[in-house]
């Protein structure tokens, strides 16, 4: 009785250190754009696809979101759904008179870069890709749509066909070390495709559900 009193004080301290340890998680800014709110965002603009509002869509353009007056943490996450709408070309340059790439995606926190990453949602004939170099940064070569939560959504001009276009979502999620009371987020992208007229139908990117996390470890 008294050593099965013992192992269970034991396990019990053990399991209240863990609790000590455990990250506390604060959100402080979350938004998925149903109420039209962009008042911390610099270059916001809305768009609707599917059915709901989505920050962007967005061609050779970006937005910044700034937060401030954080309270005390150790790390932030940001997390969000990436839509990459239409005929991204990944790392495929073309040629000096047909320039179609690379289709570059970037994300910064405080003027940091976090990812330099190119998508592709073209698709694989007779064995040759578009190759994108998404989940790794930029230049690596990955299959088209590698990574992507689904691959095979509509797209907003071009629909999902055997040669490629629609849209592929990504779940992004980043958490780095942060002390700072203040806080920038930002995305952009550099899209080439000299061969269009209406640039921002043939590629696109927008997001969603954008959240915000401080951290206490």
């Amino acid at each position: 009785m008294i050593r099965s009193l013992i192992v269970f004080l034991l396990m019990l301290g053990s399991l209240t250190a863990c609790q000590k340890n455990a990250p506390v998680f604060q959100e402080v800014y979350s938004n998925n754009f149903e109420t039209n709110t962009l008042d911390k965002i610099q270059g916001g603009k809305l768009d609707i696809w599917l059915g709901n509002k989505v920050l962007g869509r967005y061609n050779n353009d970006g937005f910044s979101l700034q937060l401030s007056g954080l309270g005390e943490h150790t790390e932030v996450e940001v997390s969000f759904d990436l839509n990459i709408h239409d005929g991204w070309d990944g790392n495929v340059m073309g040629d000096a008179t047909n320039r179609i790439g690379p289709d570059l995606w970037n994300m910064q926190i405080d003027g940091l870069e976090q990812m330099n990453t190119t998508f592709s949602n073209r698709a694989c004939v007779f064995g040759y890709c578009f190759q994108q170099a998404y989940p790794q940064n930029y230049p690596y070569h990955n299959d088209p749509r590698l990574g992507a939560s689904n691959g095979n959504l509509p797209g907003f001009c071009i629909p999902q066909t055997p040669a490629g276009g629609g849209t592929a979502l990504y779940k992004i999620k980043k958490r780095i070390f942060h002390k700072k009371s203040t806080f920038v987020l930002s995305c952009r992208d550099v899209l080439q495709d000299s061969t269009v007229p209406d640039k921002l139908c043939e590629e696109s990117w927008s997001i969603d559900n954008l959240v915000i996390k401080l951290i206490n470890q």
